[in-house]
């Protein structure tokens, strides 16, 4: 993969398989999402795209250790996924390619401390 094929990715509207987030900021709602890719066919997160499309950027090994921490502190079982920045409109982007579980149900910890199993239904995640 390559920076034109990320450019390809953004310029798609989300689906069963494809997710964006400007941010880690809100980092509970991106473990919903990354669980509900592994309860189903799995997916792909763009970190760095807004909702429309636009490139936006993120400082990348910053917001990788986000996401390590956060599925190591929202998530279980333990997950699995791959990571990867690209240089976009001279932005990072970073991809995270999560594939489908062989250890379902996988559930992400809700604000309430609470651990909950999502599924991926078009461009929603909902809940089990």
């Amino acid at each position: 993969m390559n920076y034109q094929d990320i450019e390809k990715l953004a310029s798609l509207k989300e689906s069963n398989n494809l997710e964006f987030k400007e941010s880690t900021g809100q980092l509970d709602r991106s473990m919903e999402t990354l669980c509900a890719f592994l309860n189903c066919e799995g997916g792909t997160i763009l970190y760095g795209v807004k909702d429309n499309g636009k490139i936006a950027g993120v400082r990348s090994d910053e917001e990788q250790y986000m996401i390590e921490a956060a599925a190591r502190l929202y998530c279980r079982p333990e997950v699995s996924y791959s990571t990867q920045t690209y240089q976009v409109e001279g932005r990072s982007v970073l991809l995270v390619q999560i594939d489908e579980s062989d250890r379902k149900p996988v559930y992400a910890k809700d604000e309430a401390g609470k651990y909950l199993a999502y599924l991926r239904i078009k461009d929603e995640n909902i809940l089990a």
